[in-house]
């Protein structure tokens, strides 16, 4: 069985939990410790790209075992159609007193 890294914390009892690498060896037994190095650079990659959800880091930090290529970037400039002017306060309180958007009953 080839060797993984996984992600775990340092078991120390301090407050600053340290992220860890460890080499998972045959499924069972624990190789080397590393420093969280590749942590680091996955939450930066992450930052980078305007994303601070834990998921994506997950995602990253296991996209080179997956089996399928990564997402294509999606350009969302089409969207910008559907675009509308927000309502104001104003106008929900003129259609709750019985007026139209313009006033009209």
């Amino acid at each position: 069985m080839p060797t993984a890294v996984r992600c775990s914390v340092c078991p120390h009892d301090c407050p600053s939990t340290c992220a860890l690498e460890v080499e998972v060896l045959d499924g069972a037994r624990i190789g080397r410790v590393h420093g969280a190095t590749r942590l680091q650079e996955c939450v930066a990659q992450a930052l980078a790209w305007g994303c601070a959800d834990p998921a994506a880091v997950r995602y990253l930090l296991t996209a080179e075992t997956l089996d399928h290529p990564p997402p294509v970037a999606v350009d969302v400039g089409a969207l910008a159609a559907y675009d509308r002017p927000q309502p104001s306060l104003h106008a929900y309180d003129q259609l709750l007193a019985g007026g139209g958007p313009e006033g009209r009953p």
